[in-house]
């Protein structure tokens, strides 16, 4: 089990501030009643090990006797609170016939600040996509977006398919392509059924999050102008 020091712990675009007993989502108070923010702490102190649902019914109704519907009715608000869903279990697993589980990755805000290296001083992004507060840099070649561990371009929200679509930037320009998604992608509003081009500033969602693609050295260009006839 790990310590239950007061501390912040992210996942995803979630903070859970356990001094202050307050859920952040996307930097914004989230509201969560006290049990169903208990239970988030237990799962998060537990973790990666999965809880019995007997041991979380005794753990939050002590020397109280409550159902399975119950506890299912708690975790069902902690999903919604979260921004995760049952069939997918992005944070939140089911282990059938046993209990439950957190899953996923998190960090102590203060532990991943002191354990992460000093970055690597290498050349600025010359494409990249500014999703809410945050730059997503795109590389060289093939990004895949989607919020998989395993994606290039992590956009950790329920709504967006683990690989939702592929960015592909070369010398000829920025193309995008929906990775059969089950929530679309789209440039510019209109979906995108095949490979389609992007410009700086275009708008590109990924179901319902938008982003804005940046390419500032295309539109610093300049352009020449056609000669006129004396």
């Amino acid at each position: 089990m790990r310590s239950p020091e007061a501390a912040t712990i992210r996942f995803g675009e979630c903070e859970l501030d356990l001094e202050r007993r307050e859920l952040r989502r996307g930097g914004q108070p989230c509201h969560l009643t006290p049990r169903a923010f208990a239970l988030l702490a237990l799962l998060m102190a537990e973790r990666p090990r999965a809880v019995r649902k007997a041991d979380l019914r005794t753990r939050l109704w002590p020397e109280t006797y409550v159902s399975n519907t119950a506890l299912a009715q708690l975790v069902t608000e902690l999903r919604k609170a979260i921004g995760d869903e049952a069939r997918q279990g992005l944070w939140i697993r089911t282990v059938f016939g046993y209990g439950y589980a957190f899953a996923g990755e998190a960090a102590e805000a203060d532990d991943a600040k002191a354990a992460k290296p000093a970055p690597a001083v290498g050349p600025a992004p010359t494409r990249w996509l500014l999703w809410r507060s945050q730059v997503l840099p795109l590389t060289e070649g093939e990004n895949v977006v989607g919020r998989g561990h395993d994606a290039q371009v992590r956009i950790a929200v329920s709504e967006v398919s683990r690989r939702h679509a592929r960015i592909v930037v070369a010398p000829t320009g920025t193309t995008v392509e929906d990775l059969e998604s089950r929530n679309g992608t789209f440039v510019r509003g209109q979906p995108v059924h095949r490979t389609t081009p992007v410009a700086d500033g275009d708008e590109v969602g990924f179901g319902p999050e938008l982003t804005t693609f940046c390419a500032p050295s295309q539109s610093k260009k300049t352009r020449t102008a056609p000669r006129r006839r004396r």
